[in-house]
């Protein structure tokens, strides 16, 4: 081989490619900062959760670039032929997760789970401010499923389906706050102090009592492309 002396600075996709088409006629070299080949394209290997069902291996899950169409990859088509890749069917989605509101989105499906009031409550109150504004949620607002649905009714996401559990939400806070009491020798150690402490406690009695008397509730809603 005579060709020309390349260096590919990273071994992404890309970098991958380039190197292995420039090979067949230079001498190409690789140069990779990370200790594996691939970028972002890569195997992680999760374990599986603990009682979440049957023991076994890691599960492999593949990130990165693994979804392309023929008609605007036709040279990713053409290299994955020539090297013998196999692929099959998929649709072309993502997946995201936002851990501030709970809003998770999957290939055109997304799951909403929030507190929720009826809708003339939420009208009533929505310019009141009240000591959980001012406290613990500021700025906070709790929506209604109709508010809800209104907003979404200017994009392509609607409702498909909804299940509540505000009982089992009131029984999730008194667990909190037998808790908290139960530690509030520690709560004080770390630097807390008594109105803290009480200020706490009132949110948890609070709010457990708004979901029992069914004033506030807890939905999860499953968002749907149209």
């Amino acid at each position: 081989m005579t060709g020309r002396r390349i260096a590919v600075i990273g071994s992404g996709v890309s970098g991958i490619t380039a190197g292995y088409a420039l090979s067949h006629n230079d001498y190409v070299t690789i140069f990779e900062a990370d200790g594996r080949l691939g970028g972002h394209a890569d195997t992680h290997l999760v374990a599986r959760p603990a009682g979440t069902g049957p023991t076994g291996p890691p599960v492999g899950v593949d990130t990165g670039f693994i979804v392309y169409n023929e008609r605007t990859y036709p040279l990713l088509t053409r290299l994955f032929a020539e090297l013998g890749v196999a692929t099959q069917p998929s649709e072309m989605s993502m997946s995201v997760r936002c851990a501030g509101c709970g809003l998770r989105y999957a290939g055109g499906r997304a799951g909403l789970q929030t507190i929720t009031m009826p809708h003339n409550r939420m009208l009533a109150t929505r310019h009141t401010y009240t000591w959980m504004q001012k406290y613990i949620f500021p700025g906070g607002l709790i929506p209604s499923v109709t508010a809800i649905g209104d907003s979404l009714a200017r994009t392509r996401l609607r409702i498909v389906s909804r299940e509540d559990f505000g009982a089992h939400y009131a029984e999730t806070l008194r667990i909190w706050r037998e808790q908290f009491a139960a530690h509030a020798g520690e709560v004080a150690r770390l630097g807390f102090d008594e109105v803290f402490s009480r200020m706490w406690n009132l949110y948890l009695c609070y709010s457990e009592a708004g979901f029992r008397a069914g004033y506030i509730d807890v939905s999860q809603l499953t968002l749907a492309r149209v």
